[in-house]
C-alpha cells in the first residue's frame, strides 16, 4: 500500500497534480472508464452477432441442401411412369388415344 501511494504521489508530482485537482479530473476518468466498458460490451455484443450469423448460414445451408434433394425426389416421382407404376393397383392406364378437342367457330 506504502509502494501504491508513493507511486501516486511521484504521478502527482511530475504531472503537477494538487489534491484539488484530482476531484475535478475524476469525472474525466470516469467519462473515459465508462467509454472503454461501452467499447468491451460493443466487442462482446458482436461476438455474439457473428457467432449466431454463422449458426444461421449454416442451417441456411443445410436446409437448401434439403430442399434440392425434396425437389430432386419430387420431380423423379412426377414422372408418367413412375404415376403409371403407382395407379396400376387402382386399374388405372394411360390412355392411348389422342384427346380430342372441341373447336367453337
Amino acid at each position: 500500500m506504502a509502494k501504491t501511494n508513493e507511486f501516486i504521489g511521484k504521478l502527482m508530482v511530475k504531472f503537477k497534480f494538487k489534491p484539488d485537482q484530482i476531484l475535478t479530473h475524476t469525472r474525466f476518468l470516469l467519462f473515459i472508464f465508462s467509454l472503454i466498458m461501452i467499447n468491451i460490451a460493443v466487442g462482446y455484443y458482436t461476438n455474439d452477432k457473428i457467432t449466431k450469423i454463422q449458426a444461421m448460414e449454416k442451417e441456411i445451408k443445410d436446409l437448401r441442401w434439403q430442399y434440392i434433394s425434396i425437389e430432386s425426389s419430387m420431380l423423379s416421382e412426377a414422372k408418367e411412369s413412375q404415376i403409371s407404376e403407382r395407379v396400376a393397383s387402382l386399374k388405372l392406364e394411360v390412355s392411348k388415344d389422342v384427346p380430342k378437342t372441341i373447336v367453337i367457330p
